[in-house]
């Protein structure tokens, strides 16, 4: 199960049990060499009609970027984001 955080115009998606340490490892550096992980975070921005609801964000290889309100930025990919 997982637990959305935040407002209908804005939800950030908190991993299940299941998916947290393969998000881990993933952006840790395993289980992928660090020249197709960069590659999976080489983005590039969304459709204009997505930065509606999702300001500045970019898409990678099977990989969204947020950007955060504190100026840095989060990895994520559930399949839900902006229809990719």
């Amino acid at each position: 199960m997982s637990m959305r955080v935040g407002t209908p115009a804005l939800v950030a998606r908190v991993p299940s049990a299941p998916e947290r340490p393969f998000f881990q490892a993933l952006l840790g550096g395993e289980p992928l060499p660090r020249a197709l992980m960069a590659e999976m975070q080489g983005t590039v921005p969304v459709d204009d009609k997505i930065q509606v609801f999702w300001p500045h964000g970019r898409y990678g290889l099977g990989l969204v970027n947020r950007p955060l309100s504190c100026g840095g930025s989060y990895w994520s990919h559930e399949g839900g984001d902006g229809g990719y």
